[in-house]
């Protein structure tokens, strides 16, 4: 990485960029576990966790891809919270989330947007720019952000293959009705072979647009409780079934999940 800041440096914004060292605080003391569900109580907030023996026996200590939604933005914190606590997580995530502490970015995989940044979203850079008074950003072409990405997704397969965990959001930030990034169809081809890797589905609910306000104390007991599902583990190297291609792959597992989806009353 160049000297260029990596993503907007969440860590020093007004108000919640304390919130967040102390985040990143915790996670050097206590683990990236209990750093989580300590963030999220301290405002309030709940986490019901749904899951059966079989699946938190997975969670605890074998090789898993865990697939999850990302409805809002602050998926993977009740997510993470309600997990049996592992070292070995690491969550494929956007590159600003590398900026929130030290502690933190080496549980994270970043890749990169590969789409032209929107103007409205360069007019917001700017302005945040010139309040925290922050360099240039670091800016990729498509074809240097799909390099890295490439990087990025072999990384996570070794870290599968390995023995660790790796969540990931295949759909995207904020769409949940879109159709998943092929990322996720080639990780299945690298994580389905001998590393007897098992996939589980993550459905997070009760995250909103007023997510942003759970980072103040007591604000979380206003807003609902979040509510995390996940599936029943099944081996990686199931998906399968004759079909090789990630695009392939990748709607399959797409199918699968909204199916599975339909199935939850939450």
């Amino acid at each position: 990485m160049n000297s260029k800041e990596r993503g907007i440096p969440f860590n020093r914004l007004p108000v919640i960029g304390a919130v967040f060292r102390g985040y990143d605080r915790k996670i050097g003391e206590e683990g990236l576990h209990r750093a989580t569900d300590w963030l999220i109580t301290r405002s309030g907030g709940r986490v019901e966790g749904f899951a059966d023996d079989e699946t938190r026996a997975v969670l605890t200590g074998e090789p898993v891809l865990l697939i999850a939604n990302h409805t809002w933005g602050a998926e993977a914190f009740p997510l993470i919270a309600a997990l049996p606590p592992r070292k070995d997580v690491f969550v494929i995530s956007g590159l600003d989330y590398t900026t929130l502490g030290s502690n933190l970015t080496p549980h994270l995989i970043p890749v990169f947007s590969t789409e032209p940044t929107k103007k409205e979203d360069e007019r917001l850079l700017a302005k945040l720019r010139k309040v925290l008074k922050i360099g240039p950003m670091l800016t990729l072409t498509p074809r240097e952000a799909g390099e890295r990405n490439v990087s990025a997704i072999k990384k996570a397969c070794e870290i599968v293959n390995g023995g660790g965990m790796v969540i990931i959001c295949p759909s995207g930030a904020r769409k949940d009705e879109a159709s998943w990034y092929t990322g996720i169809g080639h990780m299945i081809k690298g994580v389905g072979g001998e590393s007897g890797a098992y996939l589980i589905y993550a459905y997070i609910s009760g995250t909103s647009s007023l997510d942003p306000l759970r980072f103040f104390p007591g604000i979380g007991k206003y807003l609902p409780t979040f509510r995390v599902f996940l599936s029943r583990p099944r081996k990686a190297s199931e998906i399968f079934s004759g079909e090789t291609r990630p695009v392939g792959l990748t709607k399959t597992l797409q199918d699968e999940y909204t199916k599975w989806v339909r199935q939850i009353r939450y």
